[in-house]
């Protein structure tokens, strides 16, 4: 038998499986890198974060979109509203509570004066209580007035 007739003898005899599994450990990179990238534009990316959350989690999306139009409501310049940070929604006995959502808006005398929420909502997506937890206004502060020398 001549030795390329024991080559290709051998070739006939190596099962398909082998060489699928070799296609499969190539992938496996590229797979992981894109599962890393992923995950990171889900939580980095506001907008791809919730798309995620309202084709996945979708209750938690609309607990997330009470709170939001609870914040607009409490708003004193609902046409500079914008949502900073979502914040972070997690589940209660009765529904969900919604932790930390920041956001702002166009304050009296310029500037941009943000707010933090939390929000509690009903299992059903209906805002049941909502409450600032801190005010804070992006205009300059002045410096305080020099003391004396002597003092």
């Amino acid at each position: 038998m001549d030795p390329s007739a024991r080559h290709r003898v051998s070739e006939r005899r190596a099962p398909d499986g082998r060489r699928e599994r070799r296609k499969l450990t190539h992938a496996i990179p590229l797979l992981m890198f894109a599962a890393i990238a992923a995950f990171i534009l889900v939580t980095e990316v506001p907008a791809v974060g919730d798309w995620f959350d309202r084709m996945f989690r979708p209750a938690f999306w609309q607990a997330r979109k009470a709170c939001e139009e609870g914040a607009l409501a409490h708003s004193s310049n609902p046409a500079t509203f914008r949502v900073i940070e979502p914040g972070e929604v997690n589940e209660t006995r009765s529904g969900y509570f919604v932790e930390s959502m920041t956001v702002g808006e166009m304050a009296e005398g310029g500037g941009e004066q943000t707010m933090t929420y939390g929000c509690h909502v009903t299992a059903a997506g209906e805002l049941a209580g909502i409450a600032s937890t801190a005010r804070r206004s992006g205009e300059r502060i002045p410096r305080p007035p020099a003391l004396p020398e002597g003092e």
